[in-house]
């Protein structure tokens, strides 16, 4: 059974797909390019996936801990809650009267784990151990969010037994992904498509806590 996707593509692809509409062909057509892109990146997507629905059970469970003043507080936070996501909530907490010495307890975890997403991942079942999931993530507990991953040998020279010889390059695992990279190279690699990744699974995690404060909220009305 055939089901049907609508995708979008910007104006300028979809002439140059027009232009090439003779070169596609049945074992190469546009359908089978987008069902092979699907596949390939299916995996990251029940990730993220996964990652979202922590977050709003963590929310479900953190809320449920709170007192009915606590959460009208919540609230209030939350619907005014900044379009660029804080780090930090205890400033915004405190502003908004919501804690306090006696009920720190109960924020505590979600303060943790608002600034170090990927320590929640071991709590995450169905994708192996913490050491897999921080593989995906990008290690950000060591590397703030850089996969890098040196191996044991790093070089050639040393695979064979040569090590007085300078280490120019090293083996690193960039989106799954082993690649060797000059040393020279590796600032560059650091902050681009492993940060961007790593940034937007903080924000799933994040997103679904602000969307379960205001679904809730809505309920509550």
């Amino acid at each position: 059974m055939v089901k049907r996707l609508t995708v979008s593509i910007p104006d300028q692809l979809y002439e140059k797909v027009q232009n090439a509409k003779k070169g596609f062909s049945k074992e190469f057509s546009i359908s089978k390019i987008v069902q092979r892109a699907i596949e390939d990146n299916l995996e990251n997507a029940l990730r993220m996936t996964a990652v979202y629905d922590d977050g709003f059970s963590f929310a479900e469970e953190y809320l449920g801990n709170l007192n009915i003043d606590e959460q009208e507080k919540l609230k209030k936070i939350f619907r005014n809650f900044p379009r660029h996501y804080p780090r930090d909530l205890t400033s915004l907490f405190s502003k908004g009267g919501l804690l306090s010495p006696k009920n720190l307890k109960k924020h505590i975890d979600l303060f943790q784990f608002w600034k170090n997403v990927h320590e929640r991942f071991e709590h995450i079942e169905g994708y192996g151990d913490e050491d897999d999931w921080n593989i995906w993530i990008g290690s950000p507990a060591v590397h703030d969010g850089v996969e890098f991953y040196p191996e044991k040998y790093n070089t050639h020279d040393e695979l064979y037994g040569n090590e007085s010889k300078p280490k120019e390059e090293m083996d690193l695992i960039i989106e799954g992904n082993r690649v060797s990279v000059d040393r020279n190279e590796l600032e560059k690699i650091g902050r681009t498509q492993v940060d961007i990744r790593y940034d937007n699974i903080v924000n799933t995690w994040q997103r679904a806590i602000v969307e379960c404060v205001k679904i809730f909220s809505k309920k509550q009305i």
